[in-house]
């Protein structure tokens, strides 16, 4: 009776042994997973900065461009009333 005792706890214990390694080889494959991930996702948040500088330098260089026009409306409205007098 000793000897089956003894053959279910080794049986147990190589369960054990096997159940830590497979544990052991999820949580490195979780950690490369992890790494493979936070790298992406520093290269996603490079990526945003990079297209909202981009983004403010488009909308600064849009505000003048509208200025300008206004002021080239304005000239042309002036012209266009200097023409309608002169009729």
């Amino acid at each position: 009776m000793e000897v089956k005792y003894l053959d279910d706890l080794e049986d147990k214990v190589q369960t054990l042994i096997t159940t830590l390694e497979n544990v052991r080889k999820d949580n490195e494959a979780l950690r490369q997973e992890l790494a493979e991930k936070s790298s992406a996702v520093s290269e996603m948040e490079a990526e945003n900065n990079r297209l909202k500088q981009e983004l403010d330098a488009l909308q600064v260089d849009t505000t003048g461009q509208k200025s300008k026009l206004e002021t080239v409306t304005q000239r042309i409205q002036g012209i266009l009333t200097r023409l309608e007098s002169v009729q």
